[in-house]
C-alpha cells in the first residue's frame, strides 16, 4: 500500500470535494535508454525525473489468461530515433504506468500512484502517413503462471539451495571403478 504525501493528499481532498484536478498518465519504460513519458501537453517533474510530453495512446484493458490484464501502447508520428529505439532488444523490458495528481494552478505533480506494471512484448510497426509503433505489454502477474524449467543439475540445486551438495556426487569420477566378474567366477 502506498502512503500519499501531503501535497498529494491536498490534491486528492480537492478532487473529492468536486474540484477539477487533472489526472495524468505517466509511463516509464526501462529500455536501453530509459524513457519517461507524460500523456499531456507539458513536461512534468516527479520522482526526480522529467517526464516528457508524448501523445502515447494507451489501449483498452484486455483480459488475459488467468485474469491479468494486458495493455497496448501506441506511439503515433514517431521519429527515426524512436523507431530505432523501438526495434532494439525490448523483449521483457519493464514498463510501468502511474496516475499523477497535478495541481491545476501551478502544474506541479503532487503525487503519483502506480496503477499497472508489466513487461513489453515485441513491437509492431504501422507505416504510411500515420506511422506508429505499437507495443504490447503483459501484466507482471503473468510471470507467476509461467512454467519454469527445472533441471536436475548441480548448478540448479546450488542456485536454489547454496549449501546442498547432493548433486556433487559423480559415480564415474568419485568412486572406485566397478569390475564385473568374469564368466569363470560363476563356474565354481
Amino acid at each position: 500500500m502506498k502512503t500519499i504525501n501531503i501535497a498529494g493528499q491536498a490534491l486528492l481532498d480537492r478532487l473529492i470535494a468536486g474540484e477539477n484536478i487533472p489526472l495524468v498518465q505517466l509511463i516509464e519504460a526501462e529500455l536501453t535508454v530509459p524513457q519517461y513519458w507524460a500523456v499531456c501537453g507539458i513536461p512534468l517533474i516527479w520522482s526526480g525525473r522529467t517526464w516528457s510530453p508524448l501523445d502515447v495512446q494507451v489501449g483498452e484493458v484486455e483480459e488475459d489468461v488467468g485474469g491479468f490484464n494486458g495493455l497496448t501502447f501506441t506511439l503515433p508520428g514517431v521519429t527515426p530515433s524512436q523507431i530505432a529505439l523501438a526495434f532494439d532488444d525490448l523483449d521483457e523490458a519493464a514498463i510501468r504506468m502511474y496516475v499523477a495528481l497535478v495541481d491545476p494552478d501551478t502544474g506541479v505533480v503532487g503525487d503519483a500512484f502506480r496503477v499497472w506494471s508489466g513487461a513489453l512484448d515485441t513491437p509492431s510497426w504501422q507505416g504510411g502517413n500515420d506511422s506508429a509503433v505499437v507495443f504490447g505489454a503483459e501484466h507482471r502477474g503473468m510471470l507467476a503462471l509461467r512454467v519454469r524449467t527445472t533441471r536436475y543439475t548441480n548448478d540448479e540445486q546450488r542456485r536454489l539451495f547454496s549449501d546442498d551438495t547432493c548433486f556433487d556426487y559423480d559415480p564415474a569420477t568419485d568412486s572406485e571403478p566397478f569390475v564385473w566378474p568374469t564368466a569363470s567366477f560363476f563356474k565354481q
